[in-house]
């Protein structure tokens, strides 16, 4: 049962720092967007926040897999 704890820890640990990661990445696409940067970059802003979004969904997943076992 400890291990599954400690699943469960890491695995909200993970989804914390991604959503750090998506914070982040959606703050520097508003400041692009205020600074009217090219619209390439302000694309490439959009799919690099979109996989992390991904990404997070992913981990919610994996989150109430964990709780559901518990």
């Amino acid at each position: 049962m400890e291990s599954m704890d400690y699943n469960q820890d890491a695995l909200w640990n993970t989804y914390r720092e991604l959503q750090m990661r998506v914070d982040r990445a959606l703050e520097q696409l508003r400041s692009h967007f205020e600074k009217r940067v090219s619209p390439s970059e302000l694309l490439g802003d959009e799919r690099h926040l979109l996989l992390l979004l991904g990404e997070c969904n992913y981990m919610v997943r994996c989150l109430k897999e964990a709780e559901r076992k518990r």
